[in-house]
């Protein structure tokens, strides 16, 4: 078809964008041929990868999204694998993470929380498509993961790119694989959450006390000394007194 329209080869770089594209917005060979031929530079026979870019966001930029029916905004307390012990919401989740492109699915979640999709997402799902490894079933479990059962706002870069990253090296493939892994790791911090904390006050019972004496608790109380007894005693200092100048 493009030979047709004059554009003889498509590069390497080229072929990896259009594969990205296809994989992210699920555009098929010929709305991306179309987008191709505008962003053709034929004086210089080569198509610019900006301007092929600057198109595709344009366009979804003022395209009416098509929302797909009942995506999935929870995944509620699944089971262990295989898929047929999984609740119903996670099945559904599944269902729709396998036929729906990542672009599509962040799009239609953002409109169920009466949100948008920033700029920042989409670069941010085109290195999750382009570099992560893994599938577009996958990133939409991921998707769903941050945004409704963590409850963000949005796709920040380092959060997404540590759970992908995460997700990659343990060679999470399947929506499947991801579900169950979202929840081991749910059931993991929700057993740390409840595991009851050793606090100051129990530490300090079982810290050795030394027994003090009585005194400290309950000091001794200071005698008063009668006003017949004190006279008594100044009378005696006086006596004591007069006969040493006497002496002297």
């Amino acid at each position: 078809w493009l030979t047709k329209k004059h554009i003889p080869t498509i590069d390497p770089a080229l072929k990896e964008q259009l594969t990205m594209y296809h994989l992210l917005y699920g555009f098929d060979e010929l709305t991306l041929g179309e987008w191709v031929v505008q962003a053709y530079d034929f004086s210089a026979q080569e198509v610019s990868l900006k301007e092929l870019q600057r198109l595709i966001l344009t366009k979804q930029q003022y395209k009416k999204t098509s929302q797909p029916e009942n995506v999935a905004t929870t995944v509620k307390s699944e089971t262990k694998a295989p898929v047929p012990t999984l609740t119903n919401a996670a099945l559904q989740l599944i269902t729709e993470a396998k036929s729906i492109p990542p672009m599509k699915y962040l799009e239609a979640l953002k409109q169920e929380k009466g949100g948008y999709v920033s700029k920042q997402e989409t670069w941010l799902l085109q290195e999750l498509v382009s570099r992560s490894g893994l599938s577009n079933s996958v990133i939409n479990v991921l998707i769903n993961y941050v945004l409704v059962i963590k409850g963000h706002s949005s796709l920040t870069a380092n959060y997404v790119n540590t759970i992908a990253n995460e997700w990659a090296q343990k060679k999470v493939s399947t929506p499947e694989e991801a579900v169950e892994h979202i929840r081991k790791i749910s059931s993991k911090a929700t057993q740390t959450a409840n595991k009851p904390k050793q606090t100051y006050a129990t530490n300090r019972r079982n810290v050795r006390r030394e027994k003090l004496p009585d005194w400290v608790n309950q000091p001794k109380e200071e005698k008063k000394i009668s006003s017949e007894k004190k006279e008594e005693i100044e009378r005696r200092f006086k006596e004591y007194f007069a006969k040493k100048e006497g002496d002297s």
